[in-house]
């Protein structure tokens, strides 16, 4: 076997022994000054400011272009839509911008990343080699959900896991929550504050989150918490979810009318290609430096969800990739 190299370009020679040729495969070698990885508002903020800033950066959007607010139907709590917006209408527009100062945003999914030298070594879709000065991963979390098939069935139609982005719809309304824990009892506390009722449905018979929150749920008194139960189906027509069957411990069944089905069983950030390589914390998270963007190597930068596992915000997100491509720019203008 024989390599040829140059500047865009490694050429690979096999020699085939039973034809006695040469067969040439041509392995796309790409260099970057600055790779962003993920195209929700993180990535997409990241890349506007890094166009800005000259960098001229490239955007993998990975398997789920826009993020989770691609799943959302009305955001109204983002900035600069005093009327609400469309989800994907959102993060589309957060696109047009980045495109509009001269971002590369690409289709395709990064699938092995070596961080141990600059510059870094990337590969996409499992075939194209990239070369990156800098990287800011922006891949996010993704919500755990039940499995259920009516679940997916109703996502954006009553089923959330996200009470802050969408418990707003809900006012006065009944609705339950899924989950034992911190998340499910700060879910259930916010909603209880402006839903009639929520049911917290629990499989256990005791709650996993800490004292304080046990004390806040029980001490809210339009919270029902249903133990030992399980979620059976969620129920509803082609207008939305409109309640939820449970099955209980010792087999029997019951349908409670809800509006709204929240899921507080956490998430799972997407940092499956960066472990071992980067610090991550007990959840899996990317642990940065202080209120940068700085991950543990040098030169790597991580913004949005998948270093933030407390508030989950579109909007928070996109600061975050703000921050993200301003450190990158300090950092490679300090390389020069």
């Amino acid at each position: 076997m024989r390599f040829f190299t140059n500047n865009s370009y490694i050429c690979r020679f096999d020699w085939n022994y039973d034809q006695k040729l040469y067969k040439n495969f041509d392995i796309k070698m790409e260099k970057v000054r600055c790779l962003i990885i993920g195209g929700g508002p993180a990535g997409y903020t990241a890349a506007i400011y890094a166009s800005r800033a000259n960098l001229a950066p490239v955007l993998y959007e990975g398997f789920e272009p826009g993020g989770q607010l691609t799943t959302t139907t009305e955001v109204e709590n983002f900035p600069g839509y005093p009327e609400g917006v469309n989800g994907p209408q959102m993060m589309d527009d957060i696109r047009r911008q980045a495109l509009r100062f001269g971002a590369d945003i690409r289709a395709g999914v990064v699938t092995k990343v070596e961080l141990s030298g600059r510059p870094f070594k990337v590969v996409v879709n499992d075939s194209d080699e990239i070369e990156a000065e800098a990287i800011i991963i922006a891949t996010g979390a993704t919500a755990k959900y039940l499995g259920l098939p009516s679940e997916a069935k109703f996502r954006g139609m009553g089923v959330s896991a996200c009470a802050t982005c969408d418990g707003f719809f809900y006012r006065r309304k009944d609705v339950a929550v899924v989950g034992a824990g911190d998340t499910a009892c700060e879910e259930a506390t916010y909603l209880a504050s402006i839903c009639n009722k929520v049911h917290m449905i629990i499989r256990k018979d005791y709650m996993r989150a800490s004292k304080v929150m046990q004390a806040r749920v029980e001490n809210t008194p339009n919270i029902e918490v249903h133990y030992l139960c399980n979620t059976q189906e969620i129920l509803g027509d082609e207008n939305g979810v409109t309640g939820v069957r449970l099955i209980h411990a010792d087999g029997h069944t019951e349908e409670i009318a809800i509006d709204g089905f929240f899921l507080g069983i956490g998430h799972s950030p997407q940092t499956k290609l960066f472990a071992g390589q980067l610090e991550l914390n007990e959840e899996g998270y990317i642990v940065t430096q202080g209120a940068s963007s700085k991950t543990s190597v040098e030169g790597v930068f991580a913004a949005g969800d998948v270093k933030d596992p407390h508030y989950r915000q579109g909007i928070v997100a996109a600061g975050s990739g703000a921050i993200a491509a301003m450190d990158c720019e300090r950092f490679l203008v300090s390389q020069q």
